[in-house]
């Protein structure tokens, strides 16, 4: 099956602009008339959802008590900035309620805001304790924690990730007295297999320990920033994957094994497009016609560069690929359509069509 090249739409803020400005640029588009949002999905992505408007409750991805706090706020922000005046600090005092209420729900950067440690966190949960901890469980229940795991304590909360060629171990998991002593009775489990040359396999784990049950302090604050938290916990586990992807085929892909940089290549297109390329294109010139086709399409359509390379790929797809109607012959005519070769296109979305792709069957060069 075709695993498609995902250009990632993201929406973020110029390299050191202030938090307050963005505030305040929120602030005026609160009060600005609401028109339906325009959202760019390239042919490679699965339809996307409108974008929530100021005020909806989707913009604000937290738990219902939460939830009411900010739509209060929002409506007392509207209230107050259709006032012809404000007096007594309200300006700053509402915009730094905007920002704290956008830091919480993971608002206030595409991946969330990270953390620091609060000063009166259990011992446990503070970077030495967990590494206190954790040693404490390796000891006393093997195959929780992976022998190879390595602890990020750089932001909070401190997570675990390591590679095994098995899953943990749940039953020494649910007997670990030690684990439950700490963490109570949630792993924060996440795996994901990593395949590697041949039929090479392993998993890349992530833990992130949970409050017991008794530590509601931890448990409130932790829920007060869900948001957010949910937001870094998802990027740092993606982040340590992907590294994972590329230390596993690196040694193959240098040896010229095609799928295994189309692995790395793959891995990489979301955090670095640039270096993603490199490998798509080190695959397409071991044969690998989905390589290929990814590589052209991110060359000319999310990078703008519809040249030669552009089109050797594109035409190294379809070669390789002559049945993909979707993929590699949609990706020809489209290069070739924006190189302003018209009939060859226009020939290309034919090819297209008849390999059961229907959308280009109506579909000319240059035409709607």
């Amino acid at each position: 099956m075709q695993q498609p090249f995902r250009s990632g739409l993201v929406i973020g803020a110029a390299a050191g602009a202030s938090l307050g400005a963005l505030v305040v640029f929120a602030l005026v588009n609160l009060l600005a008339p609401q028109e339906d949002p325009v959202v760019r999905v390239t042919k490679r992505d699965a339809p996307a959802a409108a974008a929530p408007r100021d005020g909806d409750p989707a913009a604000c991805d937290v738990d219902r008590e939460s939830l009411d706090r900010c739509e209060d706020t929002l409506a007392r922000l509207k209230a107050a900035y259709n006032k012809s005046g404000h007096a007594d600090g309200d300006q700053e005092s509402m915009v730094d309620a905007l920002e704290e209420m956008l830091v919480k729900s993971g608002g206030a950067a595409p991946d969330g805001t990270p953390m620091t440690f609060p000063e009166w966190l259990p011992h446990h949960f503070t970077p030495q304790g967990f590494a206190q901890a954790v040693d404490e469980i390796k000891r006393q229940c093997p195959g929780v924690i992976p022998q190879n795991a390595t602890l990020s304590c750089d932001e909070f909360p401190c997570i675990i990730t390591g590679r095994s060629d098995k899953p943990p171990d749940w039953k020494a998991f649910k007997e670990c007295g030690a684990w439950a002593r700490h963490f109570g009775n949630d792993m924060g489990l996440r795996m994901q297999r990593l395949n590697g040359p041949g039929q090479d396999s392993e998993h890349a784990i992530t833990l992130a320990p949970q409050p017991r049950d008794d530590e509601d302090e931890v448990k409130d604050f932790m829920q007060e920033y869900k948001g957010n938290l949910d937001k870094r916990l998802s990027k740092r586990r993606d982040s340590y994957v992907t590294d994972q992807i590329v230390a596993y085929n690196q040694q193959a892909c240098d040896g010229g094994d095609a799928n295994a940089c189309f692995r790395i290549g793959n891995a990489l297109q979301d955090s670095d497009p640039d270096r993603s390329f490199t490998y798509l294109s080190r695959s397409c010139d071991g044969g690998d016609g989905n390589a290929c086709n990814n590589a052209a399409w991110y060359r000319c359509h999310d990078d703008g560069q519809c040249d030669d390379v552009a089109l050797k790929q594109a035409e190294d797809a379809a070669r390789l690929r002559d049945w993909d109607g979707q993929g590699a012959l949609d990706t020809l005519a489209y290069v070739l359509c924006q190189r302003g070769q018209v009939q060859e296109a226009n020939a290309a979305y034919q090819r297209s069509c008849a390999a059961g792709y229907k959308q280009n069957c109506t579909k000319v060069c240059g035409g709607s």
